[in-house]
């Protein structure tokens, strides 16, 4: 039994996560959402690039994400605005009863341009963290990310009440020793206002 503080994927607006059951979901490339979370940045140089000219080509040493003519790098909300479109596309595609994406993209584009971040729909919260377990290569028991439940905790954030619905999530993950896939998703960092953090990797 352990808890995992994953992120929301592609976006990372997941927060912070607890986890029990066959297998902890963990994100393997699959379109993340969060969370809610913070955009990756742009890889920096390791430092250890030759100077020009010493045996690679002119611009071996460019930083992941530049221009190979200005250099430039984008913003950390350009990045984010990108991989949040991928994720609704996505969502989109897999449910398609959700109908057209457009609204909803327009609508995460508007929210990150006026906070510098979005917030998942509780559909999308849920399809993200089972696209993650799914996409999780390494676990055995990840056939049965269909059947993950979602416990979304996002509007939890006092001390206390975070206590209490870990003790919850652990009878609901045990459910009298019939094990069962259950995440406990709480809420993610926001610009200016950190998420609630679990300092232990284990709840018992």
């Amino acid at each position: 039994m352990g808890t995992s503080q994953g992120r929301s994927f592609l976006d990372s607006r997941w927060g912070k996560s607890l986890i029990l059951g066959r297998a902890s979901p963990k994100s393997n490339g699959a379109a993340k959402p969060n969370a809610a979370a913070k955009p990756n940045a742009a890889a920096k140089p390791n430092g250890s690039a030759k100077p020009n000219g010493a045996g690679r080509a002119d611009g071996a040493h460019r930083p992941i994400g530049t221009s190979r003519k200005s250099g430039h790098q984008p913003s950390s909300q350009a990045v984010l605005t990108e991989q949040a479109q991928r994720f609704v596309m996505q969502y989109h595609e897999e449910n398609p009863a959700s109908g057209t994406p457009r609204d909803r993209l327009s609508q995460v584009r508007h929210e990150i341009d006026s906070t510098g971040t979005y917030t998942h729909t509780g559909a999308e919260l849920a399809f993200a963290a089972r696209v993650a377990w799914r996409n999780s290569n390494r676990c055995i028991g990840r056939l049965y990310w269909r059947s993950l439940r979602i416990r979304d905790r996002r509007d939890v954030r006092a001390a206390a009440e975070v206590a209490a619905e870990a003790i919850t999530h652990l009878r609901e993950a045990t459910n009298g020793g019939r094990i069962r896939p259950v995440i406990t998703v709480f809420a993610p960092d926001l610009p200016g206002r950190p998420g609630p953090r679990i300092l232990s990797q284990q709840l018992v």
